[in-house]
């Protein structure tokens, strides 16, 4: 136990004290009564003896009765304290705002969000009851952790900041408030100096998803993973989601859907995909138990927009029922080749499959039409600053002076994790005659492949498009026989014109804040949904162990969170006790 006010209680104890003893040493008035013996003199004449002023007083048990009651109020007024002063300890409180956290348990209608915020204000009144608080500090964790309320030892402040978290629909991840965290344990408790992590007590309210991930330890101090008392209902929510258009037939769209089930029973589901409010398509999607399983719906979508995919199936989390995905124009991509004659065949045939359509091929004094989205310069030299995405083959961009006598060459490095070299084998491409590529003030080039001596490939860009250049021509290589030429113009037409392949794009929570963003495209506003996405925010009841100590026994164990504070008002309590006893022990020795 340790005294906050250790003098002020001393002094009131000591002039308490004097003042009771005082008092008895005094004379005290007496009514006289009658008495049916003399018998009874004797006593009577000690005890006013005793009353004589300035008399040596008798101990009684009024007396030692009056003594304890100052001693219990002197120590109220020196603010004792179980283990430390509240007022040098902090309470860390961090709620998962993340999306299974909205998830309703089972046969309530209460969200595992609304517990944990139940539970934490309890802990907050209990540790602020009394005088004194300790050092309060609210953080939310979601996708991005913030700091709520803090530090404070006003206890309506942090319980106002519990009652305004709202619940989201993005993935949490409770080791983000690590940092934070560690700043707050390593800065002074009140007007102390020193660190004092020692009297810290961190607790997380979390569910069962996010305590898989949830830390054990901060700077050394352990934390405290409270996760809800009941189960989550079951549950049913998409985890993937993709869309491509048919390349032969651009309007017929394949939507690629994979859900998750945590229910252990069989059941099924329909899924819809609609067009704003219309239904385009649907299907029916069946479990055999817990886990996941897969679907693949066709519709006719023959625009570019929005598709969403969704299920009406009451569940516990309504944020993973449905997702959306953006489907790009089915309008191929208008490509122009520059070239010096007809153009490479293999260029053009394998340009005309990839963007199902015919090539325009102009002379290299041409103007670029206004209406062109890539283009391709096959041994020709073109502008470097157009603000129109270019893969370039040949010397276009290199400096003439410069070139050196024919000989071969062989690519010997390239990134093969690069998007346009993803899966492209580029180990036997041989060529000869390269151009030296002369790097221009005004863009920085990025080497992507190289022979023994100088680079093959390189990216830059310029005017918000991307460029790719080749430092051979495709008449003096080999590569045009390869089918890493085939997948390398695939991938560098989808890389340099998005959309182009037909993919759609799937906009997620781990992309994106808050959960509808706004995007500017040719001068119009185009509002895009954000899909969750996440099978470990689905999986609401996930079976793991954290810290060795499987879930439910920390559920059970984190109930109880003590949080040391004054019990000065015990102290009070038991003087209020022995004042009334004192009374009646008094009351009665006076009745007749």
């Amino acid at each position: 136990m340790i005294f906050a006010a250790p003098i002020a209680g001393v002094i009131a104890g000591g002039l308490g004290a004097i003042g009771v003893v005082l008092l008895y040493m005094l004379k005290l008035r007496r009514r006289p009564v009658p008495v049916s013996s003399t018998m009874l003199w004797m006593s009577a004449v000690r005890d006013m003896e005793g009353n004589i002023p300035w008399q040596a007083a008798r101990p009684t048990i009024l007396m030692v009765l009056h003594l304890l009651i100052v001693l219990l109020l002197a120590s109220a007024i020196a603010r004792p304290s179980i283990g430390a002063d509240a007022s040098a300890q902090r309470l860390i409180v961090v709620i998962d705002t993340s999306a299974s956290m909205n998830a309703m348990l089972d046969n309530t209608s209460t969200t595992q969000l609304q517990s944990a915020k139940k539970q934490a204000i309890d802990v907050i009144r209990s540790a602020t009851r009394g005088f004194g608080s300790p050092e309060l500090v609210v953080l939310s964790a979601g996708q991005e952790p913030k700091l709520l309320a803090g530090p404070t030892r006003q206890g309506s402040e942090a319980i106002r900041a519990i009652n305004a978290i709202v619940g989201s629909d993005e993935p949490g991840e409770l080791s983000s408030v690590r940092e934070q965290i560690e700043g707050l344990l390593n800065t002074p408790i009140g007007e102390e100096q020193a660190s004092q992590i020692e009297r810290a007590t961190i607790l997380m309210y979390t569910d069962r998803a996010g305590a898989i991930n949830a830390p054990e330890r901060i700077a050394g101090v352990g934390v405290q993973i409270i996760v809800a008392d009941a189960d989550p209902m079951s549950n049913v929510g998409i985890t993937a989601l993709s869309a491509q258009r048919d390349r032969a037939d651009p309007s017929l769209c394949r939507v690629f859907v994979r859900a998750y089930s945590t229910d252990p029973n069989p059941i099924g589901v329909i899924i819809r995909v609609l067009d704003g409010e219309t239904e385009l398509a649907r299907a029916a999607l069946g479990f055999e138990g817990e886990g996941s399983t897969n679907k693949t719906i066709e519709t006719r979508f023959a625009r570019a927009g929005e598709l969403q995919v969704r299920f009406d199936r009451p569940d516990a989390l309504a944020s993973d029922d449905q997702a959306w995905v953006w489907v790009p124009d089915p309008s191929p991509v208008r490509v122009v080749v520059v070239a010096d004659g007809p153009g490479h065949p293999i260029l053009l045939d394998v340009l005309g499959a990839i963007t199902n359509s015919a090539i325009t091929v102009i002379g290299p004094d041409d103007p670029i039409p206004a209406w062109a989205q890539l283009i391709v310069a096959d041994g020709v030299r073109i502008p470097q600053d157009l603000s129109i995405p270019t893969i370039r083959f040949g010397p276009g961009m290199a400096d003439d002076g410069q070139a050196e006598a024919p000989r071969v060459h062989q690519i010997v490095s390239y990134k093969r994790a690069h998007p346009v070299l993803f899966e492209v084998a580029m180990g036997s491409v041989a060529y000869t005659s390269p151009g030296v590529f002369v790097e221009s003030s005004d863009a920085t080039f990025a080497i992507l492949a190289s022979d023994s001596q100088r680079p093959a490939l390189i990216e830059w860009a310029n005017a918000g498009a991307r460029h790719l250049a080749f430092g051979f021509d495709l008449d003096r290589s080999n590569w045009t026989v390869q089918i890493g030429f085939t997948i390398f113009l695939a991938n560098a037409v989808e890389y340099l014109v998005p959309g182009a392949s037909g993919f759609g794009e799937v906009i997620k929570t781990s992309q994106y804040h808050p959960r509808v963003t706004t995007r500017i495209s040719n001068g119009f506003t185009d509002i895009r949904s954000v899909s969750l996405l996440n099978e470990r925010e689905t999986n609401l009841d996930a079976r793991a162990q954290v810290g060795g100590k499987a879930i439910e026994g920390i559920t059970a164990s984190s109930q109880r969170v003590a949080v040391r504070r004054p019990i000065w008002t015990w102290f009070l309590l038991g003087a209020l006790v022995l004042m009334a006893g004192e009374w009646f022990l008094h009351a009665s020795r006076l009745r007749v």
